[in-house]
């Protein structure tokens, strides 16, 4: 389960537990796919588990983002979601941190 916790005064959305594809599923259903349109910052470190689709719904947010002339940045990425950026050949996108 993923749990999305909102710091509208710091723009930052924190992501605790696990984006699987039933997390990511659920979450395209929503309006934004889930994302408030102030975020500025995704905060990872809390992240215990991503898969390819909770890849792709964070490449979905920052592409949303991107057409509203948005910055968006991910950071606090742990170890197995820094390994799926390499293995997916996505460490050099810049907003990864």
């Amino acid at each position: 389960m993923i749990t999305l916790e909102l710091n509208a005064s710091a723009n930052q959305l924190s992501l605790i537990g696990r984006l699987d594809r039933t997390q990511a599923s659920r979450l395209c259903q929503q309006e934004h796919y889930g994302l408030a349109p102030e975020v500025k910052l995704i905060e990872l470190s809390q992240l215990e588990y991503i898969d390819s689709a909770g890849v792709a719904l964070l490449l979905e947010w920052h592409q949303i983002h991107k057409k509203r002339n948005k910055s968006l940045k991910f950071e606090g990425m742990n170890e197995q979601f820094k390994q799926l950026l390499v293995l997916y050949d996505l460490n050099d996108l810049g907003f990864f941190y």
